[in-house]
């Protein structure tokens, strides 16, 4: 992860690299931890240069997980890294993260699939979307306020109504 990750596309589609991200996540909490500003940078040039290098072809299989993990670590970096971003670094991650999530399965502003049962009543919305949401609130309150808007609205009473069966919906 120090160097540059080349963008080679494996047989799979995608050069995703869950290992990659753990690390970048690694360094983030290090930095969030103990205030060790090498792990912190390192976290943010990681992620950034993970982002202009991850590629998803339109034949990688299940490519939307994927992506909503990339966008997760994203989301933890900004959060965790705050006082060490720049503007620029801001923008970038934003930017980022919502062209991924505009390429899975629920869209991005995320209004696509139902709330009861499908993969958007998984990590994409409840996790990803949010959660970037949720690290870049003071510069992009819009993130949060659709996903939150539409877990609030969408989701709760459908699930509360389900739950009661004690069954998975």
């Amino acid at each position: 992860v120090d160097g540059i990750l080349q963008p080679i596309v494996l047989g799979s589609g995608t050069n995703y690299n869950a290992t990659y991200l753990a690390t970048i996540e690694a360094y983030a909490l290090k930095y969030a931890l103990d205030g060790d500003t090498t792990y912190g940078n390192k976290a943010i040039a990681a992620i950034k240069n993970y982002f202009r290098t991850i590629a998803f072809t339109d034949n990688a299989q299940d490519i939307t997980r994927s992506m909503g993990h990339t966008i997760f670590v994203a989301s933890e970096v900004y959060d965790w890294c705050y006082p060490l971003l720049t503007t620029s670094d801001k923008n970038y991650i934003i930017v980022a993260g919502e062209a991924l999530a505009k390429r899975m399965e629920v869209g991005y502003p995320p209004s696509g699939q139902g709330a009861v049962t499908g993969h958007n009543g998984e990590a994409q919305l409840l996790r990803d979307i949010l959660s970037l949401g949720i690290a870049t609130y003071n510069e992009r309150p819009d993130i949060y306020n659709y996903a939150a808007g539409r877990l609030m609205s969408q989701f709760i009473e459908p699930r509360n109504y389900w739950f009661a069966s004690h069954t998975h919906n």
